[in-house]
């Protein structure tokens, strides 16, 4: 964060990852959390920009031990509600869950409407990422990314079971 306009969320300094998209700040959606079903969302910001305005509440800090790679990862595939790893890791070491079995990356990432644009060669590396991080920070076996859950045909899941068997835990599939 460079700067700010009378956030009382954010200074300058914060490591933040933002959100793709933005809402009203007024209504009940906002308010809660999911401004992603805000029925006044504003017109799309961009994020491939150096620089960028957005409202504070579509932001979310980026804990120090989080490389600011794997944070990109938040906004591409996590989304507002699911602040990521540290989440997880939250609701299993502090509060004692143990029913979160499953984790999905991207939901049908080989669709024409995900990022990154039915691209095997972004997201392998990027959910390969992913479990290292689980792996690393004890959120596995607890939990096993699923996936992925491919739009069309079955081509991501053979491509997952040839070369990262070992990062997929589950899959969905008809």
């Amino acid at each position: 964060m460079v700067e700010t306009d009378k956030s009382s969320l954010l200074k300058v300094g914060d490591r933040v990852v933002l959100n793709p998209l933005a809402g009203c700040g007024e209504c009940i959606n906002c308010r809660t959390g999911n401004y992603i079903f805000c029925q006044s969302m504003p017109a799309f910001y961009t994020h491939f920009a150096q620089y960028v305005q957005i409202p504070d509440f579509v932001c979310t800090l980026l804990p120090e031990d989080i490389t600011y790679d794997l944070g990109s990862m938040a906004c591409y595939a996590l989304g507002p509600a699911f602040s990521s790893i540290a989440d997880l890791i939250l609701y299993f070491r502090e509060k004692g869950f143990s029913c979160i079995k499953y984790f999905n990356f991207v939901n049908e990432p080989n669709g024409f409407w995900e990022i990154p644009d039915n691209n095997w060669h972004q997201w392998k590396p990027a959910v390969t990422a992913l479990h290292g991080e689980f792996e690393a920070r004890g959120v596995t076996p607890e939990t096993v990314i699923c996936g992925p859950d491919s739009a069309y045909d079955d081509e991501w899941v053979d491509m997952c079971i040839a070369s990262i068997r070992h990062v997929i835990g589950e899959y969905e599939y008809l």
